[in-house]
């Protein structure tokens, strides 16, 4: 089967190159092999076949950690050169972050499209794991659950295999 391709569009500087097209189906696939089962009350899920049989969800997801990941990225490249930031507001105006935390999970990725069975069956099982929490909560807290799962190394932004 063939994975579909990802192209992810950004705020970010153009330096970054974010809108060039993803043709690697590796990284989609990383994300679908995670081997995670997830309870629902009376079976359990797997999880790799939930986001097998949600491909655009999926990978709308994948983009959207990978958006989030190369935000990060710019955060810390931003702060590296400024003084320490005295407290989380002052941290999350770098590399755009606010966004984050002005929304919750689900509207934020409601609003991109990730159909309710990824968001009821895979983010808000592990949000609720991570923070003891659903999809009320801010999307910063999603996206670093979802960066847990995968590490940074394994989503790139090229179309290089991950290292």
């Amino acid at each position: 089967m063939d994975l579909p391709t990802v192209t992810i569009e950004s705020q970010l500087p153009a330096t970054e190159s974010l809108n060039k097209p993803r043709h690697n189906p590796k990284y989609l696939q990383t994300f679908l092999n995670l081997g995670i089962g997830i309870w629902d009350g009376n079976d359990l899920l797997d999880v790799g076949k939930l986001l097998m049989n949600n491909l655009k969800s999926s990978a709308i997801t994948l983009a959207e950690v990978a958006e989030f990941l190369l935000k990060l990225k710019v955060n810390y490249a931003q702060r590296e050169s400024e003084a320490p930031f005295r407290n989380i507001t002052d941290y999350l105006t770098y590399g755009k972050l606010t966004e984050y935390v002005a929304t919750s999970t689900l509207q934020y990725l409601t609003e991109h499209n990730v159909g309710n069975e990824v968001l009821k069956y895979f983010i808000e099982p592990l949000m609720i794991h991570i923070y003891d929490q659903e999809l009320d909560m801010n999307s910063f807290a999603a996206f670093a659950s979802l960066t847990s799962l995968l590490s940074s190394g394994k989503i790139t932004m090229t179309n290089e295999p991950p290292v």
